[in-house]
């Protein structure tokens, strides 16, 4: 969906590859994506170790959930920019991130 609405976006399929991925990178995201369910080291976990590092806490994410039952006030606590539960609509998951990705969306309204 975000490829498709011209956000450069970079998939894992679970935690750790995530934090791999994270630490090794040469420049931050600008968001993350961040489902509470994700394999081998869960979402919660993952945001959790990316806390301690200033850079690495500094960038925003959404946390996806399938729950809905105190989630919201979690995703707060953790200073999640939003909380989404799953299933997600498109259109809802591209209204939180586009104001992220301001620059990017407007090069490719203009090409």
């Amino acid at each position: 969906w975000l490829r498709g609405a011209e956000i450069p976006a970079h998939a894992v399929e679970d935690g750790v590859e995530a934090l791999r991925f994270l630490l090794g990178a040469r420049s931050r995201p600008s968001m993350l994506i961040v489902d509470t369910s994700l394999p081998h080291l869960d979402g919660i976990s993952l945001l959790k170790l990316l806390h301690l590092q200033a850079d690495l806490a500094a960038i925003p994410f959404i946390l996806l959930s399938a729950e809905a039952v105190g989630w919201r006030e979690r995703a707060r606590g953790l200073k999640a920019v939003a909380h989404l539960q799953k299933p997600i609509e498109r259109s809802v998951l591209l209204a939180r991130v586009a104001p992220y990705f301001q620059a990017t969306l407007q090069r490719a309204a203009g090409e």
